[in-house]
């Protein structure tokens, strides 16, 4: 097949330049293409592709280097008078520059250079590129983090220079007007010395094998398929989720002993059975995961809750392993009950994983992760939640440091800053929704008893968890402030219209009791006259409540055996 291809030369203001490159055209990342995976390295472990990008740039800038700073390759599309540029390799510098060109102070307004398939990823790019704040959520993204690390470094250098020189930076651009064609080169360039990666390598065999002689339009059929994959992943399932680790999670649980390469892929699979058992099979697997997390059937799965929050504490960046082992659940055959068991018991236990992570606690989990990444792939479905509750029982059921640091978690005010803020503020969120048996409601807020606003510092008891409650959002906007640290008959009065659980233990300690246990005397406090004593007990309270939760898998499991 002979490839159409034009290659021109840009400089970066040209390229996104309305006068120039995009003056009737936008760039557009297609639905099949990654999300934006770059990241912010901490250390010189961890994935660093942001900080080599701002190193590579400083030492050229440093040295006025002007050769060319890499390529990228476009399918061009015509959609009425605009020309649609689809990024079909580079996408992951292109966008890493537009951060850097928006963090030295270029602004777009309303015309965005670029267009992502998320529209979450667009609302946040939109922000940047007319430099305005983009908000917690948001900056606990790739793209927020990476927009973070370059705002922060350019401190230290000559602002104007650097943009300057950034954006007389050249690049190759390769056009392509076939969006078949343009993955078919995508694949060759791996023979000029750019790196692909297995699952890359596959996607270029397996669209190269479908060509005009398959008949007319059949060789759409594996990009239509490989674009509803990674739709269902980063909009219905998580963003974090992209085709590239499901791809090789699927490929963990079909094949546990085999190795994941793009030889072992050609070795184990036929051609003809590209579509019926390989990427048909994936998103079958999609789609189940999909029905869980969604989990629009009318009927409380308990499944679907868990992992939206599995999510928020982050397993697709934070532990792949967990990933795979809850994907694996949902695999199985099982009925609903016992997926909910496990995967509630992956959750509490990747809860507590996660605060000891936050709080800096280093705590052995590799007998975990072997379980998760070894151990569930080679046993039987219905051995899974009996061999989970022997490595739980026999190697983490340390009571006294986990109540500790759960008791220690905090919600600070936005002026207050404190290591790893957002995600105590969540682990609080998600201890207190865990004890009140309620799912992530956007209409349930959590309200500090005494006000957040006369903290003064990182450890003022009034961020601390015991201080905390949940409250419907109708009544958190009608509070009353407090000038002092005593609640008044006013905040009492609102707070007794809540039906909430949570709420009314906090007001009758009869609610406390219905449990049929109790804190030694940790639960005796007067909301009347409520203390940061009180705070101190209640947070010890709130968290042997939530242990109770964890250890009762195991206590209900025993029961069962007996």
């Amino acid at each position: 097949m002979n490839i159409n291809l034009k290659i021109e030369n840009y400089r970066l203001k040209e390229l996104f330049s309305e006068k120039d490159f995009l003056e009737k055209s936008i760039f557009v990342i297609p639905r099949y293409q990654r999300v934006y995976s770059w990241k912010v390295g901490k250390n010189e472990i961890e994935n660093k592709q942001v900080n080599d990008f701002w190193n590579d740039i400083v030492g050229r800038y440093e040295k006025q280097e002007t050769d060319y700073f890499g390529g990228i390759l476009l399918n061009k599309k015509l959609e009425g008078d605009i020309i649609k540029y689809e990024v079909v390799d580079g996408q992951q510098r292109l966008i890493t520059s537009i951060l850097l060109y928006a963090a030295l102070g270029r602004k777009w307004g309303d015309r965005l250079p670029i267009v992502l398939d998320v529209d979450d990823e667009n609302q946040t790019i939109r922000k940047i590129c007319n430099n305005c704040e983009i908000d917690n959520r948001e900056k606990r993204t790739n793209i927020g983090r990476a927009y973070s690390f370059f705002k922060n470094n350019i401190r230290g250098v000559n602002t104007e220079k650097l943009k300057l020189y950034f954006e007389n930076i050249k690049l190759s651009v390769a056009i392509i007007d076939n969006e078949f064609e343009s993955n078919l080169l995508f694949g060759r360039l791996n023979t000029r010395g750019l790196p692909l990666s297995d699952v890359e390598l596959i996607k270029y065999h397996i669209f190269s094998k479908f060509d005009n002689h398959s008949g007319p339009g059949y060789d759409d059929i594996p990009l239509q398929v490989w674009k509803q994959i990674q739709d269902k992943l980063s909009h219905s399932i998580d963003i974090s989720l992209n085709i590239e680790e499901f791809i090789y999670i699927y490929w963990r649980i079909e094949n546990p002993v085999i190795e994941f390469s793009f030889d072992n892929f050609k070795s184990r699979y036929s051609e003809e059975h590209y579509l019926s058992e390989f990427l048909s099979k994936i998103l079958e697997l999609v789609l189940k995961v999909e029905k869980y997390k969604v989990n629009d059937s009318g009927s409380d799965n308990g499944i679907g809750d868990n992992l939206s929050w599995l999510f928020k504490f982050k397993i697709g960046y934070r532990n792949k392993n967990t990933l795979l082992a809850v994907i694996k659940v949902l695999s199985t055959d099982l009925n609903d009950s016992d997926k909910r068991n496990i995967i509630d018991l992956i959750t509490l236990m990747e809860a507590i994983r996660f605060i000891l992570e936050i709080k800096g606690v280093e705590r052995d989990f590799d007998k975990l992760d072997y379980f998760y990444n070894k151990t569930i792939l080679e046993i039987g479905e219905n051995a899974i939640y009996d061999e989970l509750i022997k490595v739980i029982r026999n190697n983490y059921q340390n009571k006294k440091l986990v109540v500790e640091n759960i008791s220690q978690l905090r919600y600070v005010k936005n002026s207050i800053k404190i290591p790893n803020k957002s995600d105590e503020k969540l682990m609080s969120g998600f201890v207190l929704y865990r004890l009140s048996g309620l799912s992530n409601d956007q209409n349930i807020s959590v309200e500090h008893i005494l006000d957040k606003a006369l903290g003064k510092n990182e450890e003022s008891p009034n961020f601390n968890l015991g201080n905390l409650v949940l409250l419907e959002s109708r009544y958190n906007t009608s509070l009353p402030a407090l000038e002092t640290n005593k609640l008044t008959n006013e905040k009492l009065d609102i707070y007794n219209q809540s039906g909430l659980i949570s709420m009314r233990e906090f007001l009758n300690r009869k609610k406390r009791q219905t449990k049929g246990w109790k804190v030694a005397e940790g639960d005796r406090w007067d909301p009347l006259n409520f203390t940061f004593r009180d705070i101190e007990s209640r947070a010890k309270y709130l968290a042997e409540d939530f242990y109770r939760l964890f250890k009762n898998h195991i206590i209900e499991y025993d029961d069962r055996q007996r």
